[in-house]
């Protein structure tokens, strides 16, 4: 019984260390770890040998030289491999973030103008010729309003003018013409100042006031020119507004989004129009995980929520 104990006392250390260096070896190359992982599971294992050595009174200078000058060799790798390691992992994060933004952004601007496409078209575009085409080159139409309707009755004279020009409106199928005779009941329709601010002699509170629509290039009003959406841009760091650009995923070697669209037909005989812009950015929220697909549209529903917009 004494043997054993004395035995035990003399072994179990370096058996220890010896089960731990292997079984942490094991997780290592088996569970692909980091190589500063590795690297720990062999100093433990020359730990061991180091401390079968001394019980065996089989070491001496030359082999505790060699053992240490290994294990300090192999520990400042992992050193220098760990300030590498971390290095590494911030330049993929500022990297994931920046182009994870500048995807974002320009998935909002696409959904932008697909919207302006399909109020001046009824439908999405189909092609990427078609959609930066319209960017570029197309025009829209744009509220050009001032002034605000006054709070008062039409005069006699102003009713007089509104008889004189055929004035008429149309409410719930009913049209209805203006009489010199009629009562002046209510106050003033936007109807009534639009067409009382074209008189010879406009009246004091009509002066100023209109209610048009410009004929405007689409890329101006919607992006070069929108001081706000341009402002945005700098304060993200994304640089001027390209709109060939847009339909190439960031990061990419010119790599193109999906564009898709279709027509849905309801069973009430309804159609909706649908489109998907989708793609893969080549990064992932975490280093050497899967890169993170983007996207906005759902070509089921008709929905043209971003992908970006279930995270918040």
């Amino acid at each position: 019984m004494g043997n054993f104990a004395l035995l035990l006392k003399k072994y179990s250390v370096p058996t220890i260390f010896l089960i731990i260096g292997i079984s942490v070896l094991y997780v290592a190359f088996s569970g692909n770890q980091a190589v500063q992982f590795k690297i720990s599971g062999v100093l433990i294992l020359l730990g061991s040998l180091f401390s079968f050595l001394n019980t065996f009174e089989k070491s001496n200078v030359y082999t505790n030289w060699a053992i240490g000058g290994i294990s300090l060799a192999l520990a400042s790798y992992a050193t220098v491999a760990s300030f590498y390691s971390v290095e590494t992992t911030r330049t993929h994060q500022e990297d994931y973030k920046k182009t994870k933004l500048t995807a974002e952004r320009n998935l909002q601007d696409l959904r932008t103008i697909q919207t302006a496409y399909l109020k001046r078209y009824g439908r999405f575009a189909a092609s990427w010729d078609e959609l930066i085409s319209f960017a570029e080159n197309d025009y829209v139409w744009e509220d050009d309003d001032a002034g605000s309707v006054p709070a008062r009755r039409i005069t006699p004279d102003e009713l007089k003018y509104l008889v004189s020009i055929g004035f008429k409106i149309s409410k719930d199928g009913v049209v209805t013409v203006y009489k010199a005779n009629q009562a002046i009941d209510n106050k003033m329709t936007e109807e009534e100042a639009i067409a009382l601010s074209k008189m010879k002699t406009i009246p004091a509170d009509l002066v100023g006031f209109k209610r048009d629509s410009l004929k405007v290039k689409f890329i101006e009003t919607t992006f070069i020119r929108n001081q706000s959406y341009m402002k945005e841009r700098t304060d993200l760091g994304l640089g001027d507004f390209n709109t060939k650009a847009l339909r190439y995923i960031p990061g990419t070697n010119k790599q193109e989004w999906k564009l898709e669209s279709k027509i849905l037909k309801g069973q009430d005989g309804t159609t909706t129009h649908a489109t998907r812009i989708s793609g893969t950015i080549p990064y992932s929220k975490y280093e050497n995980g899967e890169p993170e697909e983007m996207y906005f549209g759902n070509l089921q529903t008709g929905d043209l929520k971003g992908s970006w917009e279930d995270e918040n």
